[in-house]
């Protein structure tokens, strides 16, 4: 039987030792790594969600006041209470097609004095959709209000404002401005989703249904729709996976 001295014994005690030793510090710093790596991932989430609720908020805050502008136009006013049809149409053509206000997709003004004259955006065009038809006279002024509509062939979703036209000469209610914003395929949120978290791609959902999406190369519809809300995080092989949810006027929906 071979017999090792008593050095050699020692030698591979301490080599053996130090291999254990190595191994558990890898292991340990590789748990730590792992460890920063998903806290870094859930601050950027958190970030992420803020980032994109001040977003949603600003930009239905600006298309709010807005339409409260234009209320307040003495053109407009004067218009409601005369019944010139032709004066309210112009100035609200001219609204939705200047450039500061292109975010809007659709005005409609009611008032006793006229029948509801609605004018369209661009984003609507052969969109056959009668929005005064499906005004609620529960909702609340100066706050944005959710509805979906159906016309022969689509389903749409709207966020809706609307805001009282008031005389400037007696006080009171003459009218009523209402703005509309198609939430489907809306171009402003996705691409502004996209540039604030630096995504390669995003889509807008709501009760299951996919509103809008702009797809990254290599990926489909399908891979949205197995985000689940309950792990709104999910790692992949580059990157992650990430759900937000986030609310417009009375409604939550995950971006």
């Amino acid at each position: 039987m071979r017999q090792f001295s008593f050095s050699t014994v020692i030698l591979t005690v301490v080599f053996t030792a130090l291999v254990c030793v190595s191994g558990s510090l890898l292991y340990l710093a590789h748990q730590s790594s792992q460890a920063a790596l998903k806290e870094e991932i859930k601050l950027s989430y958190s970030q992420d969600t803020q980032l994109l609720r001040r977003m949603v908020s600003d930009y239905f805050s600006t298309i709010g006041q807005l339409t409260t502008e234009i209320s307040t136009r003495q053109d407009i006013r004067s218009g409601v209470i005369s019944g010139d049809t032709h004066t309210i149409s112009m100035v609200l053509s001219e609204n939705l097609l200047s450039s500061s206000n292109q975010q809007v997709d659709a005005v409609v003004i009611t008032s006793m004095n006229i029948d509801p004259i609605q004018i369209n955006g661009s984003v609507l065009y052969g969109i056959d959709v009668p929005l005064a038809d499906h005004i609620n006279t529960d909702w609340n002024n100066n706050s944005w209000e959710i509805f979906s509509v159906s016309d022969a062939e689509n389903a749409y979703e709207f966020a809706h404002y609307q805001t009282p036209i008031i005389s400037s000469q007696l006080g009171e209610v003459i009218g009523t401005i209402h703005s509309y914003i198609l939430l489907n395929e809306n171009y402003s949120l996705l691409t502004e989703s996209l540039e604030i978290t630096g995504a390669t791609g995003v889509a807008i959902k709501s009760s299951g249904l996919t509103l809008g999406f702009v797809l990254p190369e290599g990926m489909t519809e399908s891979d949205f729709t197995t985000t689940d809300p309950e792990h709104p995080i999910q790692n992949l092989k580059s990157g992650s996976k990430q759900l937000h949810e986030i609310a417009i006027g009375n409604k939550a929906y995950f971006f």
